[in-house]
């Protein structure tokens, strides 16, 4: 074979691998641009999976904040209740209280009046007075007896 016809057709041999280096070169490029498709269409996935969460999340949280307020809220209800609670009991020792003040102020009182009565009627009967002796009527005795002891 002439040299010529030789080189003519190394030269279709090389055209042609190079041909079929570039067919596969571009299907290589075409596979990458397929899996690049894919991957962002899974990013976008990706993306509206994490939105979804970031809401839930957030949506979450904000359950979570406003449940601790309701628990907060509950509490201080509580304590406003035992606070209440401890006011009527305090009113109900006041007026306990003001009840025997007054019980023991009316026993004062007429244990006061007793004295006076019995204080006037000792000085009328004026035992120790100088002069003619009184006499106490038949029948009747003193008795005299300790005061403050019980």
């Amino acid at each position: 074979m002439p040299l010529s016809d030789k080189t003519i057709l190394d030269s279709h041999c090389f055209v042609h691998e190079l041909k079929k280096e570039m067919h596969d070169d571009l299907e290589y490029v075409k596979s990458l641009e397929k899996e690049m498709d894919e991957l962002e269409s899974e990013k976008a996935d990706f993306s509206n999976i994490y939105d979804l969460l970031l809401e839930e999340c957030v949506s979450k949280d904000v359950t979570c904040s406003y449940l601790h307020s309701l628990s907060d809220l509950n509490a201080n209800t509580e304590l406003q209740c035992l606070y209440l609670h401890k006011v009527k009991e305090c009113e109900c020792l006041a007026q306990k209280l003001s009840k025997q003040t007054e019980s023991v102020n009316k026993e004062v009182h007429n244990n006061l009046i007793g004295l006076r009565l019995e204080n006037k009627q000792f000085e009328n009967t004026n035992l120790l007075a100088p002069g003619p002796s009184k006499e106490l009527p038949q029948g009747s005795s003193v008795t005299i007896s300790p005061q403050g002891k019980k």
